[in-house]
């Protein structure tokens, strides 16, 4: 039967008798088994051994039918089948594709990788070995608080805690019953009643007298047993029966909501055992060879949360995370075709559109369920479909085969699903050849022969705000380097090799500034528009690279190690910055404005290449050695000279230069002169910085004694003021200076016209003087300013007339006629 058709053999075998169909049956269930996608043969087979019924007939009908309920559920384009219209039995014409030996190499290491993550983790078979938080989906239903399958669709919420309060138990109103009464806080101790009480505690209750009361008193001997225990008993059945009732459920949500918020801590905190929390979803049971199945054919990675209204725990699906297929398991367990099932299965959910994979949606998982239990192993069964009424229930284990619908939270070790996904289809991309695989240059780089020979490498030159001699150039040119933080000589090297090497391994112990080199190294790369991934194993990791990284990149720096729905606001975030930007921007004003910066980028760098120029000469300045006067010193040794020996140098003002320009301009004989003229000078030699005065401009003996006249009466007059003699001058004001000028020129003035009218030739005069230095009224001065004004008068007509001279002749004076009419006028 090597070369023949399924058809043609049941044709050939004539079906005859029994004995000649179970000689051939196994090859035709291979054969079955093979075209487990072609419907129109499987249809002609069955048509064929429906009318049979021998036991391994009905079998491969049996069969059969899974396998056309499976094409139903999961179709497959004939187009997209590499397999389709082959016969199993005919060798292949294709050539397998032909790898290089790189190609091998990494198909090497990827076996590698393979076996080492799956020595890592053991393969559980029971899902109740992980030890730590477990619980079904019928453990999580009738509890207070607790809420399955809640949220909306674009954020669902497949659990959620509310956090509840404790609620004290009730204590007895009774006095008699609480002295005697003891229990805890916990629905399942028991209360009870002491045994024996201190007597003061009764005295203190009023229970009995002070006086008869005894140290001790045990409820055996105690008066009013019958009394309490009756109380007790009523307590116990009513008060306390109801909270144990009511608070039991509550005090259950209280525990999860605690062993979820623990398990939170964990997965967000930093451990040597990475840990995930996920949904399985279908268990499978069987018991075969001694090895006991119980185990989820789907999982669903799951994160928690913390409302921060409510405070309430979410636990919901990672949105980025892909469901998972449990295949290590079936695999220890010898169940075959597990290749087939998972191909099947990653399409059916690869093409769900209204929802994903869900334990609330049965449409999402049923369908991958059954196709397991019919190709996985041909007695096994899905439970739902033998018992509708009876759903959510883990199968028990038995020695067949059987899937349940039923799904539970279980924490567990993470394990590296992805990885070993991605590996396989590397792997597939590989064998299948269909395109030339291009391997990236640091993937290559592994895989190729060793160097005989050290290659010479040039690294480029960069230019940053800081100057590094052997790394960063001395004259402002080169690449620019955006490096936003201080950085050494290692930083600019691992860019530096970076522009010659795929890729550069930097590894330092905890302390050594990594995160300060990744946030330079990140800003470089994005300043280039380039990409940069960050990986690392826990979230706080990435909170504080984020927090090293500058204002203007933080928002471009997303995590999605920390929840998928936090990650997502953050790019969202990003995405609504970057598009805020894009908007406002008018490129030939930012065109301008690059080319204005790029300008003055270029000054700065050449300024700060003559500034690090200088400092450098400084700096070899203060290390070189010196040579004065033939010696040469280091120095640190000058320096310790000049601190021993202060006094020898704290003469000398100078600033000195270790130059030709400092070397002494005299001799020893100049020496000896300066020696012989200091003595010859003396003690004038005080007077050498002295300023002196020009002879011809110093005053005169005269003046000088007039000054100590002036400054001798001056200390007079301090003296009699300072003894109350003479009032002393108002020197707070700011024009009294000016005010004794003025009073000076007045009373000059006043002893002018006293000495005039003192002078003048008249006998009145010095009795006027005398009246005026009375200070008392007088009345003959009285008399003489009320003539002031007629005296005014007279004397502007006079000095009218004087300019118009009357001549009169001398007679007219003494005639009395001329007189009387003078005085009518």
């Amino acid at each position: 039967m090597s070369r023949i058709d399924l058809l043609t053999a049941m044709k050939a075998l004539g079906l005859s008798g029994a004995m000649a169909l179970e000689d051939n049956l196994q090859a035709i269930e291979d054969l079955v088994e093979f075209h487990y996608d072609d419907a129109e043969r499987l249809n002609s087979v069955r048509s064929e051994f429906e009318k049979f019924h021998h036991p391994w007939a009905r079998s491969i009908v049996e069969r059969i039918d899974g396998h056309l309920n499976n094409i139903r559920d999961f179709p497959i384009d004939e187009e997209d089948d590499p397999n389709f219209d082959m016969d199993p039995l005919l060798p292949s014409t294709e050539e397998s594709p032909r790898l290089t030996a790189e190609q091998e190499r990494l198909l090497n290491l990827i076996d590698y990788v393979e076996a080492t993550e799956r020595d890592k983790l053991k393969t559980v078979l029971d899902y109740q070995d992980h030890k730590a938080f477990r619980k079904t989906g019928a453990e999580l239903q009738g509890f207070p608080g607790v809420a399955l399958d809640v949220g909306r669709d674009d954020d669902p919420i497949w659990l959620r805690v509310d956090r509840l309060p404790r609620k004290a138990p009730p204590a007895p109103e009774d006095v008699e019953l609480s002295v005697w009464l003891t229990y805890r806080d916990d629905p399942k101790s028991e209360p009870r009643l002491k045994s024996e009480i201190s007597g003061a505690v009764l005295v203190e209750a009023g229970l009995i007298p002070a006086e008869d009361a005894p140290e001790h008193v045990s409820l055996e001997h105690f008066a009013e047993r019958e009394m309490v225990e009756l109380l007790f008993e009523y307590w116990l059945k009513n008060a306390w029966s109801n909270w144990v009732e009511t608070e039991t459920p509550r005090r259950e949500t209280i525990a999860l909501y605690n062993a979820l918020f623990m398990l939170r801590q964990q997965l967000e905190g930093v451990s040597d055992i990475p840990l995930e929390l996920t949904c399985g979803i279908g268990f499978a049971t069987l018991f075969r060879d001694g090895k006991r199945l119980r185990y989820p054919l789907l999982t669903v990675s799951q994160e928690i949360s913390l409302n921060e209204l409510t405070h309430a725990i979410e636990v919901r699906p990672r949105m980025e995370a892909d469901p998972g297929l449990e295949l290590d398991a079936l695999d220890k367990m010898g169940l075959g075709v597990l290749d087939q099932w998972r191909s099947a299965t990653e399409k059916f959910l690869g093409e769900l559109e209204e929802e994903s994979l869900s334990p609330f949606a049965p449409e999402t998982f049923a369908p991958p369920l059954r196709q397991a239990a019919a190709l996985l192993d041909p007695d096994a069964v899905y439970l739902p479909d033998q018992d509708p009424a009876q759903p959510g229930i883990i199968p028990s284990i038995e020695t067949q085969f059987r899937i349940g619908d039923a799904f539970a939270f279980f924490q567990r070790e993470r394990r590296a699903t992805q990885l070993m996904e991605d590996l396989r289809q590397f792997r597939a991309l590989l064998e299948d050849g269909e395109e030339t695989t291009e391997l990236p240059k640091a993937v290559a780089s592994l895989l190729v022969e060793p160097a005989n020979a050290v290659s010479e490498e040039e690294y480029p030159e960069f230019r940053g705000i800081s100057s590094i001699p052997g790394v960063t150039t001395s004259s402002g040119e080169g690449k620019d380097l955006f490096f936003p933080l201080p950085f050494n000589r290692e930083q600019v090297e691992v860019v530096q090799r970076l522009e010659v090497r795929p890729g550069v391994v930097v590894q330092g112990p905890p302390g050594t500034g990594k995160t300060h080199t990744i946030a330079n190294i990140i800003s470089h790369y994005l300043a280039l528009g380039k990409r940069v991934l960050v990986t690392s194993q826990k979230a706080p990791a990435l909170r504080v690279l984020r927090d090293k990284l500058p204002e203007a990149v933080r928002p471009l720096a997303v995590s999605l190690l920390e929840s998928d729905r936090d990650g997502l606001k953050q790019f969202q975030e990003s995405v609504d910055i970057i598009g805020e930007k894009l908007q406002r921007l008018r490129r030939h004003e930012l065109q301008d404005e690059i080319d204005d910066l790029d300008e003055q980028i270029d000054r700065l760098h050449r300024q700060l290449a003559l500034i690090d120029t200088e400092v450098d000469k400084i700096g070899r300045a203060a290390i070189s050695p010196i040579t004065l006067d033939g010696d040469t010193y280091e120095p640190m040794r000058a320096a310790r000279m000049v601190a021993a020996s202060p006094e020898l140098t704290a003469w000398m003002p100078d600033d000195l230069e270790v130059s030709s320009t400092c070397d002494p301009a005299f001799s020893d004989a100049d020496i000896a002169e300066l020696r012989t003229a200091r003595k010859a000078v003396g003690d004038d030699l005080a007077y050498l910085n002295a300023c002196l005065p020009d002879l011809e401009r110093l005053p005169t003996v005269e003046t000088l004694l007039n000054a100590h006249k002036d400054l001798s009466k001056a200390e007079q007059i301090r003296e009699r003021i300072s003894k109350g003699e003479l009032p002393a001058l108002r020197e707070d004001r700011d024009d009294t200076v000016s005010r004794l000028r003025d009073l000076t020129a007045k009373l000059k003035s006043l002893s002018a016209e006293e000495q005039r009218v003192s002078g003048a030739p008249f006998a009145w005069t010095d009795e006027l003087l005398l009246c005026l230095g009375q200070t008392g009224p007088d009345d003959r001065l009285t008399a003489l300013e009320s003539l002031r004004e007629e005296a005014l008068r007279l004397g502007a007509e006079y000095q009218y007339f004087l300019t118009r001279p009357v001549f009169v002749p001398e007679e007219a004076l003494s005639d009395p006629k001329f007189l009387v009419a003078i005085e009518k006028e």
